[in-house]
C-alpha cells in the first residue's frame, strides 16, 4: 500500500533492534544472572533481618528524643508564663505556681514531677522563675529520669 500524504498509517515496518536479536535466545551472559538469582533468593530475607531491628531502636530513639524537646518547651513555656506573672506580681508566689502550673497541664506534663522557684528582686530588678522537671524516657537507659530545667527572666513592674 502506497503512502498517501494525510494518511494516518505508517509505511514503514520496524525490523531489527533489540527485538528481533533476542528472539528464541538469551543474550550471553543470561543464564549467570539466573543461576546467581538460585543461589541468592534469601540474601533480602537476611538483610532485612540485620537491618530492621537497628531500624526500630532508631526510630524509638527519634521518638523519645522529641517527646523529651516537647516537654522541654513546655517548661520553657511554663516558666515565660510564671516569669510574667511574676513581673506582675512578685508579691504573689501562688499566682506565680498556679500559672506555671496551668502552663505545663496544657502542655500535657505532670505537675507532680515539677519543681517551681521564684526569686523576686526590689522594684526594677529582675524577676526569675525556674521549673525542673524529672523527664522519664520511654526506652531503658542506665539513669531512669532526666532533669530537665527552664528559668526565665523578667523585670519586675511594681
Amino acid at each position: 500500500m502506497p503512502h498517501m500524504p494525510g494518511s494516518m498509517t505508517c509505511p514503514l515496518r520496524l525490523t531489527g533492534g533489540i527485538g528481533s536479536r533476542l528472539q528464541g535466545r538469551h543474550p550471553a551472559g543470561w543464564a549467570r544472572v539466573k543461576r546467581w538469582g538460585r543461589h541468592h533468593r534469601g540474601q533480602s530475607v537476611v538483610e532485612l533481618a540485620l537491618i530492621l531491628p537497628l531500624f526500630i531502636v532508631l526510630l524509638a530513639i527519634t521518638f523519645d528524643v522529641g517527646r523529651g524537646m516537647a516537654s522541654y518547651m513546655t517548661l520553657i513555656h511554663a516558666a515565660r508564663e510564671g516569669a510574667w506573672v511574676a513581673s506582675k506580681q512578685p508579691w504573689d508566689t501562688p499566682a506565680v505556681e498556679n500559672a506555671v502550673r496551668a502552663a505545663l497541664r496544657e502542655g500535657g506534663l505532670e505537675v507532680a514531677r515539677a519543681r517551681i522557684t521564684v526569686d523576686a528582686g526590689p522594684p526594677g530588678a529582675p524577676v526569675t522563675v525556674t521549673v525542673t522537671y524529672a523527664y522519664d524516657p520511654l526506652l531503658p537507659l542506665p539513669w531512669r529520669t532526666i532533669t530537665l530545667r527552664a528559668q526565665h527572666s523578667m523585670v519586675r513592674m511594681y
